[in-house]
């Protein structure tokens, strides 16, 4: 459910292409992208596909939605192909906007592969993340709604803020202890700065997690903060990187099912219940929407247009859907939700990977894999992910774990020079 206008995903497209266009001049540059979608190729190409699959016309009886069928009853006609999606304009603007994030991703990896850069830009990430929490604690007095474009999704920018500033102060650590190794002077400008950045995007986002995010948000940022510590103590006892990806990925799986089965998110299996049909609450809306859901989906983008199908009259539940989840089911299918969820956890392995691996600047993808974890958990929880400004952060993240997963002269996954 994306509300940008075509426009300004057109401009960020442009913009983000142009960036790539003149990087790739370089020959260097060119290889560092190949080995980019070697590693990431499949989690990149396939919500593209999927979307491509949703728009062009396909056997009627076999994918088109039954939305088509139904409209062609009415008129008595009978079209041999039809479409999945049921508003193409919609998931064809939602392809735009993926592919504008994809080149913001591809931006961001070529812009922080030089250290310093990859530093100031994490800096950056950290300040604005901390801000946003900071309007939406404000926002709770009733000051600044206008200026904050994440309002209503305060869980997501409040796991977000305390992520990104615990990779703050991991990255305090690793260049304390690389500078007392060269018996440097461990305290400087630069790592007084940097705590600084981390305390306040850490204060902001345990403020905000206690003022107005569900108690489950709580336990999902502590699963993220389990993935930092996982990969410290993996890293300091020298666990080699595929035994500690194999395992950081077991008990990551394991510890978001403890966490969906104890919290118990939106009960999924319910759908059929005798008062599905009449519930004109939010959970009854989603419920009936999820009750129809189909394989291949309604078309990416097109919430809005089955829940208003669905919705009782006179209801004024909000447009937003209940979790991230029932707007993926809905829109991307079964099928596609399932497929989605496998590939993030194989981007998880991805990072947990780059980070044990290589030999400093860890944080970085540590704290990509977190956020894919956290994420991915919160999605049964709120609708954090149809959030275009909370994609955008993500974006900028993920490339940023990219970035020093691997080096100029290494394949994807091998280890950097310390």
């Amino acid at each position: 459910m994306l509300h940008q206008s075509v426009a300004l995903h057109g401009l960020i497209l442009i913009a983000s292409a142009t960036l790539i266009a003149t990087a790739l001049d370089r020959r260097a540059e060119c290889g560092i992208v190949v080995r980019l979608f070697r590693g990431l190729g499949l989690a990149a190409i396939f919500p593209l596909a999927w979307m491509t699959l949703q728009l062009v016309p396909l056997p009627a009886h076999s994918f088109s939605s039954s939305i088509w069928l139904a409209v062609g009853n009415a008129f008595n006609e009978s079209k041999p192909l039809g479409h999945a999606s049921v508003d193409l304009g919609t998931t064809l603007r939602s392809t735009l906007w993926y592919l504008t994030n994809v080149a913001l991703f591809i931006s961001t990896v070529l812009i922080a592969r030089d250290r310093t850069r990859a530093e100031t830009l994490l800096e950056v990430l950290s300040l604005v993340a901390s801000a946003v929490a900071a309007a939406a604690l404000l926002r709770q007095s009733g000051h600044f709604s206008l200026l904050d474009p994440f309002a209503g999704f305060d869980s997501s920018i409040a796991i977000f803020s305390l992520l990104v500033a615990i990779a703050v102060f991991l990255l305090i650590f690793e260049r304390t202890m690389s500078r007392s190794k060269q018996n440097s002077p461990v305290v400087s400008a630069t790592n007084l700065r940097r705590g600084l950045l981390g305390l306040f995007g850490s204060a902001t986002a345990i403020a905000l997690m206690v003022a107005s995010t569900p108690p489950g948000t709580v336990s999902i940022a502590t699963l993220g903060v389990l993935v930092f510590l996982f990969v410290l103590i993996a890293r300091l006892t020298k666990l080699g990187a595929w035994t500690a990806t194999i395992i950081g990925t077991a008990l990551a799986v394991i510890g978001a099912t403890l966490i969906l089965i104890q919290l118990q998110p939106l009960p999924w299996f319910e759908t059929q219940l005798p008062d599905v049909l009449s519930e004109s609450s939010s959970i009854g809306l989603a419920r009936r929407v999820l009750a129809d859901s189909t394989w291949h989906g309604s078309g990416v983008g097109t919430y809005d247009v089955i829940a208003s199908l669905y919705r009782h009259p006179g209801d004024v539940s909000p447009s937003i859907p209940l979790t991230s989840a029932v707007s993926l089911v809905t829109e991307w299918g079964t099928l596609g939700f399932a497929l989605m969820l496998a590939l993030a956890a194989q981007i998880f392995c991805f990072f947990v990977h780059g980070a044990t691996a290589r030999g400093r600047d860890w944080s970085f993808p540590t704290l990509a894999a977190a956020m894919i974890l956290t994420f991915a958990c919160e999605a049964f929880f709120d609708a954090g992910l149809v959030n275009a400004n909370v994609q955008i952060l993500m974006a900028v993240a993920a490339g940023l774990g990219v970035s020093q997963s691997f080096t100029t002269s290494a394949t994807f996954g091998d280890a950097a020079a310390p």
